[in-house]
Protein backbone atom coordinates (compact mmCIF):
# COMPACT_ATOMS: atom_id res chain seq x y z
CA UNK A 1 0.00 0.00 0.00
CA UNK A 2 2.58 2.52 -1.18
CA UNK A 3 0.65 5.31 -1.52
CA UNK A 4 2.44 8.35 -0.21
CA UNK A 5 4.66 10.20 -2.61
CA UNK A 6 7.64 12.33 -1.25
CA UNK A 7 9.91 14.03 -3.08
CA UNK A 8 13.95 14.45 -2.21
CA UNK A 9 15.19 16.43 -4.90
CA UNK A 10 18.78 17.86 -5.41
CA UNK A 11 19.07 21.58 -5.35
CA UNK A 12 22.56 23.72 -5.01
CA UNK A 13 20.34 25.65 -2.37
CA UNK A 14 20.54 22.81 -0.04
CA UNK A 15 23.52 21.34 1.96
CA UNK A 16 21.30 18.85 3.51
CA UNK A 17 23.51 15.42 2.50
CA UNK A 18 23.31 13.51 5.59
CA UNK A 19 20.84 10.30 5.77
CA UNK A 20 20.46 10.52 9.11
CA UNK A 21 19.09 14.42 8.84
CA UNK A 22 17.23 13.57 5.77
CA UNK A 23 15.12 10.74 7.52
CA UNK A 24 14.75 13.36 10.38
CA UNK A 25 12.97 15.80 7.97
CA UNK A 26 11.05 12.75 6.45
CA UNK A 27 9.87 12.41 9.85
CA UNK A 28 8.56 15.43 9.94
CA UNK A 29 6.46 15.12 6.93
CA UNK A 30 4.84 11.79 8.09
CA UNK A 31 3.62 13.73 10.92
CA UNK A 32 1.68 16.23 8.93
CA UNK A 33 0.66 14.03 5.86
CA UNK A 34 -0.58 17.43 4.26
CA UNK A 35 2.09 19.70 4.69
CA UNK A 36 4.70 20.20 1.33
CA UNK A 37 6.08 16.57 0.73
CA UNK A 38 9.16 18.15 -1.22
CA UNK A 39 12.73 17.92 0.58
CA UNK A 40 15.53 19.77 -0.83
CA UNK A 41 18.60 17.92 -0.46
CA UNK A 42 22.63 18.88 -1.70
CA UNK A 43 24.17 17.97 -4.98
CA UNK A 44 26.87 16.02 -2.84
CA UNK A 45 24.04 13.66 -1.60
CA UNK A 46 24.96 10.33 -1.96
CA UNK A 47 22.06 8.51 -3.44
CA UNK A 48 22.32 4.91 -3.35
CA UNK A 49 23.50 4.72 0.40
CA UNK A 50 20.84 7.49 1.53
CA UNK A 51 18.59 4.92 -0.65
CA UNK A 52 19.31 1.81 1.12
CA UNK A 53 19.13 3.46 4.65
CA UNK A 54 15.70 4.95 3.86
CA UNK A 55 14.61 1.50 2.89
CA UNK A 56 15.86 0.28 5.95
CA UNK A 57 14.16 2.49 8.13
CA UNK A 58 10.57 2.52 6.30
CA UNK A 59 8.70 0.34 4.87
CA UNK A 60 8.95 1.96 1.41
CA UNK A 61 9.81 2.00 -1.76
CA UNK A 62 12.35 4.01 -3.56
CA UNK A 63 13.87 5.09 -7.07
CA UNK A 64 16.01 7.41 -8.89
CA UNK A 65 14.91 10.80 -10.14
CA UNK A 66 11.91 13.09 -8.73
CA UNK A 67 9.06 14.02 -11.39
CA UNK A 68 6.84 17.18 -11.67
CA UNK A 69 3.60 17.35 -10.31
CA UNK A 70 2.02 14.42 -8.99
CA UNK A 71 1.02 10.60 -9.45
CA UNK A 72 -1.60 10.63 -12.15
CA UNK A 73 -0.89 14.25 -12.79
CA UNK A 74 2.55 14.78 -14.20
CA UNK A 75 4.15 17.58 -16.83
CA UNK A 76 6.79 15.34 -17.84
CA UNK A 77 9.79 17.28 -15.99
CA UNK A 78 11.75 15.41 -14.54
CA UNK A 79 14.56 16.43 -11.65
CA UNK A 80 17.88 15.04 -10.16
CA UNK A 81 17.17 13.19 -6.79
CA UNK A 82 15.36 10.30 -5.45
CA UNK A 83 11.58 9.81 -4.65
CA UNK A 84 10.48 7.59 -2.00
CA UNK A 85 7.02 5.83 -1.58
CA UNK A 86 5.95 5.58 1.80
CA UNK A 87 3.18 2.77 3.13
CA UNK A 88 0.64 4.22 4.25
CA UNK A 89 1.12 2.99 7.52
CA UNK A 90 4.63 5.35 8.01
CA UNK A 91 2.12 8.36 8.53
CA UNK A 92 0.62 9.65 11.68
CA UNK A 93 -2.63 8.20 12.53
CA UNK A 94 -4.28 11.56 13.23
CA UNK A 95 -3.56 15.30 13.90
CA UNK A 96 -4.78 18.51 13.36
CA UNK A 97 -4.28 20.62 10.17
CA UNK A 98 -4.50 24.78 10.49
CA UNK A 99 -6.03 24.44 7.01
CA UNK A 100 -8.27 21.57 6.88
CA UNK A 101 -8.95 21.09 10.70
CA UNK A 102 -8.57 16.94 12.06
CA UNK A 103 -7.07 14.30 9.62
CA UNK A 104 -7.20 10.68 9.90
CA UNK A 105 -5.04 7.84 8.06
CA UNK A 106 -7.63 5.83 7.17
CA UNK A 107 -4.65 2.54 7.25
CA UNK A 108 -4.65 3.07 11.12
CA UNK A 109 -8.40 3.47 11.19
CA UNK A 110 -9.12 0.22 9.48
CA UNK A 111 -6.72 -1.80 11.70
CA UNK A 112 -8.22 0.14 15.39
CA UNK A 113 -11.95 -1.07 14.53
CA UNK A 114 -11.09 -4.04 11.84
CA UNK A 115 -8.81 -7.00 10.73
CA UNK A 116 -6.60 -7.15 7.84
CA UNK A 117 -7.26 -10.48 6.01
CA UNK A 118 -3.65 -10.49 4.35
CA UNK A 119 -3.80 -13.87 2.89
CA UNK A 120 -6.28 -12.75 0.56
CA UNK A 121 -6.12 -11.02 -3.00
CA UNK A 122 -8.59 -8.58 -2.75
CA UNK A 123 -9.16 -8.25 -6.64
CA UNK A 124 -10.04 -11.96 -6.71
CA UNK A 125 -12.13 -11.79 -3.95
CA UNK A 126 -14.06 -9.04 -5.57
CA UNK A 127 -14.39 -11.45 -8.39
CA UNK A 128 -15.84 -14.56 -6.89
CA UNK A 129 -18.68 -11.83 -5.27
CA UNK A 130 -19.62 -10.97 -8.79
CA UNK A 131 -20.36 -14.75 -9.38
CA UNK A 132 -22.36 -15.01 -6.34
CA UNK A 133 -25.22 -13.14 -4.91
CA UNK A 134 -23.50 -10.96 -2.53
CA UNK A 135 -24.53 -7.68 -2.63
CA UNK A 136 -22.19 -4.41 -2.00
CA UNK A 137 -21.95 -0.85 -2.33
CA UNK A 138 -19.33 0.95 -3.71
CA UNK A 139 -18.01 4.36 -2.94
CA UNK A 140 -15.26 6.45 -2.28
CA UNK A 141 -14.06 9.26 0.53
CA UNK A 142 -13.79 11.74 -2.11
CA UNK A 143 -17.61 12.08 -2.81
CA UNK A 144 -18.43 13.10 0.89
CA UNK A 145 -15.52 14.49 2.80
CA UNK A 146 -15.70 17.18 5.12
CA UNK A 147 -19.67 16.86 4.29
CA UNK A 148 -20.59 16.77 8.02
CA UNK A 149 -18.32 18.71 10.53
CA UNK A 150 -18.56 16.52 13.26
CA UNK A 151 -16.57 13.96 11.09
CA UNK A 152 -12.50 14.18 11.12
CA UNK A 153 -11.34 14.80 7.29
CA UNK A 154 -8.79 12.16 5.70
CA UNK A 155 -4.99 12.29 4.88
CA UNK A 156 -6.11 10.64 1.77
CA UNK A 157 -9.26 9.08 0.46
CA UNK A 158 -9.97 5.42 -0.72
CA UNK A 159 -12.28 3.66 -2.76
CA UNK A 160 -14.21 1.16 -1.04
CA UNK A 161 -16.72 -1.40 -2.11
CA UNK A 162 -19.06 -2.81 1.57
CA UNK A 163 -20.75 -6.03 1.55
CA UNK A 164 -21.83 -8.74 4.58
CA UNK A 165 -21.55 -12.12 4.89
CA UNK A 166 -23.14 -13.57 7.60
CA UNK A 167 -22.89 -12.01 10.45
CA UNK A 168 -19.33 -10.36 9.29
CA UNK A 169 -18.94 -6.97 7.82
CA UNK A 170 -16.43 -6.19 4.91
CA UNK A 171 -14.62 -3.50 3.07
CA UNK A 172 -12.50 -3.74 0.15
CA UNK A 173 -10.30 -0.90 -0.18
CA UNK A 174 -7.94 1.04 -2.25
CA UNK A 175 -5.79 3.43 -1.30
CA UNK A 176 -5.83 7.18 -3.75
CA UNK A 177 -2.32 7.76 -4.62
CA UNK A 178 -2.72 11.32 -5.81
CA UNK A 179 -3.89 13.00 -8.87
CA UNK A 180 -7.48 12.63 -10.03
CA UNK A 181 -9.31 10.90 -7.67
CA UNK A 182 -10.76 8.93 -10.64
CA UNK A 183 -7.98 6.39 -10.95
CA UNK A 184 -4.34 6.36 -9.51
CA UNK A 185 -5.06 3.81 -6.43
CA UNK A 186 -3.49 1.04 -4.74
CA UNK A 187 -4.20 -2.84 -5.04
CA UNK A 188 -7.50 -3.67 -3.16
CA UNK A 189 -6.98 -5.16 0.61
CA UNK A 190 -9.96 -6.46 2.65
CA UNK A 191 -10.72 -5.63 5.91
CA UNK A 192 -13.26 -7.79 8.24
CA UNK A 193 -15.42 -6.11 10.87
CA UNK A 194 -17.33 -7.63 13.77
CA UNK A 195 -20.12 -5.20 13.55
CA UNK A 196 -21.73 -2.58 11.03
CA UNK A 197 -20.72 -0.08 13.97
CA UNK A 198 -17.03 -0.54 13.65
CA UNK A 199 -17.47 -0.32 9.66
CA UNK A 200 -19.07 2.99 10.08
CA UNK A 201 -16.55 3.97 12.48
CA UNK A 202 -14.17 3.80 9.83
CA UNK A 203 -16.25 5.65 7.14
CA UNK A 204 -16.94 8.48 9.19
CA UNK A 205 -14.45 8.84 11.58
CA UNK A 206 -15.11 10.73 14.67
CA UNK A 207 -12.94 13.38 16.31
CA UNK A 208 -10.64 12.99 19.37
CA UNK A 209 -8.38 16.31 19.09
CA UNK A 210 -10.46 19.21 17.74
CA UNK A 211 -11.40 21.70 20.62
CA UNK A 212 -14.60 21.75 18.95
CA UNK A 213 -15.44 17.71 19.77
CA UNK A 214 -14.75 18.60 23.67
Amino acid sequence: MYNLEFKLQVSTESDLTAPAKIIKELRKLLASPLSYRTIKISPNTKMQALAKKIESEFDCSTRSGVLDGCYGSRSGAQFEGLTVWMHAKEATDRYLDDEYGEQVNPWHLLNEHGKLLENVDGDAFMEMLDSSDVEYKSDNTYNYQHSNSDDAGFIFDFQFDSFQIGNKHFLAVMFHCGGDPRGNYTSKKIWQFDSEDELYSVLFPYKMLSSDNE
